[in-house]
């Protein structure tokens, strides 16, 4: 069973910047680059392409000098609409000067006097007291403060704990006197790597495991400096706070496996034409997300499924709205789908509703080979299928299983136009019963930027050496270089060593990598891999989950054997050369 993510259930999500920069006491010196630091928080959390996971800077005003007035005013007792609650997410960054007096830390304002401090500071103890009486459920708050760690005595007279879903870090322990703006620079250091390309070793999941962004922003604090979380703080796993921006949430809803291929994009449902109601449509008129004008072919879709056994063709220009009929049939049938939006599915006609589960299969077969067709419906129905036999043998497979089957079958196929089978025709005369051959040899010569001649002796005698061939001669058109290529294999040759699920990237990858090169004048590091990824080799890898970690390995065993004991061959310069 699929498990909801950490942020489940957040409805609203709030970005605090709390910074003051310049100090009319000229005991606190001014901070500059405060506003760059909070600039790259900002641009993390309140990023558009976060989609639902945006957080919203709703007081501004707040970074840029302070007064006590509109701290208290913005956190301490807000009006009741505005109040942070169970449901919400927040994120509060403090940076400035700190200091500490009886007994208490104080949050130096811009107005703050040093012979009085309970006139004209802000007790750190009670801005984190207002926060606890919010009753927001996820909390990450940052206390970039001189002895902002003495704040974890104060906070343990609390009558209650802080909840374990809250991430709190103070800049220093109790004795220690933070550099000011050490934790927030770190952090902002932290997150310019994180959205680039080497970002992507903290894993490509909605949200930063809190593990790996301690880890991360503590080795990037300087000499003498502690990050230490105030006690009871959540110390791993996924937090709300902490928004992947590498993460791309797919593009389609969700559908069971055997109709997944055609389901309706997510856009669909998101921009407003999912609901009649919300279009001010009432039922029986216009159902929505259906297209205007494809009425009688949905209709007509739908007789025909509940009708005697037939061949429908469905026949149009490009962009006439084939497809997202196709797509509104198949989704419209997916029991999955029906019950997370039974609601809004009743709004439909009934004319235009196909019956639960009345699509057993749906393809797209948009660059697919007839056996990869074949293959994904007979596995879509439970079919008993040798994926290496010959096309005919399969088709009688799939017909024996059929004579034995009682109720009917539908399948729905789309972009038949599209399929790649005159290619594999002549592909698959030379690379034999390999479909792992096919694959590569197919996308390697849709991706090269001048066209190859499928029928060229030279290329169909790289096919006939299999996987071997057809991956080295890949290898030199993505990366010419030998000393590029050497660094490829040696990356991908990694991962071909890793059992399970794959193998991680933050420090085990290029650790592993160094490991099998063996070669004390390179070292591999993340930018390598980032490289890699970034390439087109990075089709040659697919990413998973094991222990709530991002893994990657190889799509095929072949692969995984052929860069453990002939990678050297990979790397030459020749078609059928040897050991170099």
């Amino acid at each position: 069973m699929t498990r909801e993510p950490a942020d489940h259930g957040v409805l609203r999500r709030h970005f605090v910047a709390i910074a003051t920069s310049t100090y009319d006491d000229p005991t606190w010196e001014p901070l500059s680059g405060v506003e760059d630091e909070v600039k790259v928080l900002r641009e993390w959390l309140c990023a558009p392409g976060l989609g639902p996971r945006r957080f919203d800077d709703e007081i501004p005003e707040l970074a840029d000098n302070p007064t006590e007035d509109a701290i208290r005013a913005a956190l301490k007792n807000p009006p009741p609409q505005s109040r942070w609650r169970a449901g919400d997410a927040a994120v509060v960054f403090v940076t400035g000067h700190g200091t500490t007096r009886d007994g208490s830390h104080w949050t130096i304002l811009q107005a703050t006097e040093a012979d009085r401090l309970q006139s004209t500071a802000l007790r750190t103890a009670d801005l984190v007291g207002w926060l606890g009486e919010s009753d927001v459920q996820h909390l990450f708050l940052v206390l970039d403060l001189c002895y902002a760690g003495h704040t974890i005595l104060e906070t343990a007279a609390f009558s209650r704990e802080i909840p374990r879903t809250w991430l709190v870090l103070p800049s220093a322990t109790k004795n220690e006197q933070a550099v000011t703006g050490a934790l927030t620079t770190a952090i902002a250091a932290f997150l310019r790597d994180l959205s680039s390309p080497v970002g992507q070793q903290f894993g490509l999941d909605p949200l930063v495991n809190v593990t790996d962004f301690l880890d991360a922003v503590e080795e990037r604090l300087g000499p003498g400096q502690r990050l230490i979380p105030l006690p009871g703080s959540q110390r791993s796993g996924p937090h709300p706070g902490l928004p992947n921006p590498h993460y791309r949430a797919n593009a389609q809803v969700r559908l069971e496996r055997e109709r997944r291929d055609l389901a309706v994009a997510k856009e669909d449902l998101v921009a407003g034409y999912w609901d009649p109601r919300a279009r001010g449509v009432g039922r029986g008129s216009d159902p929505g997300w259906l297209f205007t004008g494809r009425y009688d072919l949905m209709r007509h879709l739908i007789a025909a499924i509940r009708g005697p056994a037939e061949t429908v063709l469905v026949t149009g220009c490009a962009g006439s709205g084939k497809s997202a009929v196709l797509a509104r049939l198949v989704t419209l049938s997916d029991r999955m789908f029906l019950a997370q939006h039974g609601e809004q599915v009743a709004q439909i006609p009934d004319d235009l509703r196909p019956a639960p589960g009345a699509v057993d299969a749906a393809v797209l077969a948009t660059g697919k080979t007839a056996d990869e067709v074949l293959a994904q419906i007979c596995l879509a129905l439970g079919v008993p299928y040798d994926p290496t036999v010959p096309t005919a043998e399969g088709v009688d497979a799939f017909r024996e299983w059929l004579a034995e089957r009682r109720a009917p079958v539908t399948l729905v196929v789309d972009a038949m136009d599209e399929a790649t089978i005159a290619l594999a025709q002549v592909l698959a005369a030379h690379a034999g019963r390999s479909f792992l051959v096919t694959r590569l040899a197919a996308a390697s010569l849709a991706h090269r930027p001048q066209p190859v001649d499928p029928t060229d002796p030279r290329w169909l005698t790289t096919i006939s050496d299999g996987v071997l061939g057809v991956f080295r001669d890949d290898l030199r058109a993505i990366v010419p270089e030998r000393q590029d290529r050497l660094r490829a294999v040696h990356l991908l040759r990694a991962v071909a060593f890793a059992y399970g699920r794959g193998l991680p990237w933050r420090q085990i990858w290029p650790a592993v990598a160094n490991a099998v090169a063996r070669d004390p004048e390179r070292t591999y590091g993340d930018t390598d891999i980032a490289w890699l990824l970034g390439s087109r080799l990075g089709g040659y890898l697919i990413n998973d989950r094991e222990d709530d970690v991002t893994v990657y390995r190889l799509f095929h065993d072949t692969l995984r054997s052929t860069l453990r004991e002939r990678w050297r061959e990979l790397i030459g310069d020749g078609l059928s050369e040897g050991d170099t």
